[in-house]
């Protein structure tokens, strides 16, 4: 079974990776270049692409235990450097990194050759990662109190303010926990933790509003410029989530499962979604869906 994982802004180059099913640790990025398939073998094992840039600039993590960050650049790739584990969750398409390092430090690394940059959290012990990374800057991740396990959503901004994402209401109660996955123009999506489960979440961050998708039981690990999300339903149909409404995303055929047809990512301008679909057999496979 190979799967998607994301998509630069473009939407011509989607990442992914091989996943034999436990018969192997070792494990190949898989790069769709304008739907022409690299397979790209990356040191380590249990390798995990994250992300990837306009320029085809890709980032991940490898190891069972003590990862290590890396950059795919050039035909080649190389780890970042930090105090282990490492773990590099997003590039924009400036090159810069961010992710985690060390003890649960949220870090940014603004070259693959110099040492990652902690960045700013509360007053006290707190710990947490960084998840994605805008064109302007703006970083969103999560952060929680040591010991507390109460995880929040942050945004730290191009001028160094961080900021606490507001959280929702749920099934008339406010949300106790929240997680920012992914930034586009000012939108932030993620999930928040209602009564009963996780729900996908988006923020704006220019008024403050926050928004909950009930019709969607898995997304926010994607945002476009006008802050549409995707990801699937219950009924394990994938999902674009837009202004106007749900949108249920057409199925290849014989959807039999929870994840058998899953939306991972959407391109800036809304056009393209990439993700896995049930094409009959028992595992999905890689699609895209073209809107518009």
């Amino acid at each position: 079974m190979d799967i998607v994982i994301g998509m630069d802004p473009t939407g011509r180059y989607i990442v992914g990776r091989t996943n034999p099913g436990g018969k192997s640790p070792i494990l190949d990025m898989l790069i769709w270049d304008n739907g022409l398939l690299h397979v790209v073998h990356v040191p380590g094992d249990q390798q995990l692409p994250t992300d990837i840039n306009t320029s085809g600039v890709a980032v991940g993590v490898s190891g069972t235990t003590g990862e290590q960050a890396w950059m795919y650049r050039d035909g080649a790739a190389t780890y970042l450097p930090g105090q282990r584990p490492t773990r590099a969750n997003a590039i924009n398409d400036g090159g810069v990194v961010v992710g985690s390092a060390g003890r649960g430090q949220p870090v940014v690394w603004r070259s693959p050759s110099t040492e990652p940059t902690v960045l700013r959290m509360p007053s006290g012990a707190w710990e947490g990662e960084a998840r994605d990374i805008a064109a302007d800057g703006t970083i969103v991740g999560t952060l929680n109190r040591q010991g507390a396990s109460m995880p929040q959503a942050y945004a730290w901004l191009p001028n160094g303010t961080l900021r606490k994402l507001r959280l929702p209401v749920i099934d008339g109660a406010k949300a106790t926990t929240s997680r920012a996955m992914s930034i586009a123009d000012g939108w932030v999506a993620g999930t928040a933790r209602g009564p009963h489960t996780d729900v996908p979440t988006r923020w704006n961050l220019r008024t403050g509003e926050v928004q909950t998708y009930a019709e969607m039981s898995i997304g926010g690990r994607s945002v476009s410029a006008d802050g549409w999300l995707v990801g699937n339903n219950r009924e394990g149909r994938g999902v674009l989530a837009s202004h106007p409404g749900a949108l249920t995303l057409p199925d290849l055929n014989n959807h039999n499962s929870s994840l058998a047809n899953y939306a991972v990512a959407i391109s800036r301008d809304g056009h393209l979604i990439a993700g896995d679909g049930s094409a009959g057999g028992d595992l999905p496979v890689p699609v895209i869906w073209r809107c518009g």
